[in-house]
């Protein structure tokens, strides 16, 4: 099973699990995984939390979606997930949670990661519409 977990600054994840409820419902959102890291917790404590989600299902596929590349969810992630099977896609975005969520029951990990890059990149759009 993929488990896809949103690992950010502040409480931006929860935010992110809050919006999705709103939108595609409870059911998709109460399947997103969130680890939030603040001021207060240090590297090692973030770590110990994303163990503890590795740990209801060690042998599972781990798509984590991180707010920014290099940066302590990011990198705690990786050293939590070290061992597992998963990937780290950065630069979260709504659209981007979305349409895994709604997409991700028949792909692979590897599949999925490059899909969630693919979302995010394109999701970047400007938009202009002139005074007529």
């Amino acid at each position: 099973m993929t488990h896809l977990i949103l690992a950010t600054h502040g409480t931006l994840a929860e935010s992110y699990k809050q919006t999705i409820a709103m939108i595609a419902g409870h059911s998709p959102a109460e399947s997103l995984e969130t680890l939030c890291m603040s001021a207060e917790k240090s590297m090692a404590e973030f770590v110990e939390e994303a163990k503890a989600v590795l740990a209801k299902d060690p042998d599972g596929d781990y798509l984590i979606l991180a707010d920014m590349y290099g940066a302590s969810p990011c990198n705690s992630s990786i050293l939590a997930f070290r061992e597992a099977h998963y990937r780290v896609v950065t630069g979260l975005n709504l659209g981007m949670v979305l349409e895994l969520l709604l997409t991700m029951e028949n792909a692979s990990l590897e599949e999925l990661s490059k899909k969630a890059a693919e979302i995010g990149k394109n999701g970047i759009q400007e938009v202009y519409i002139p005074n007529c």
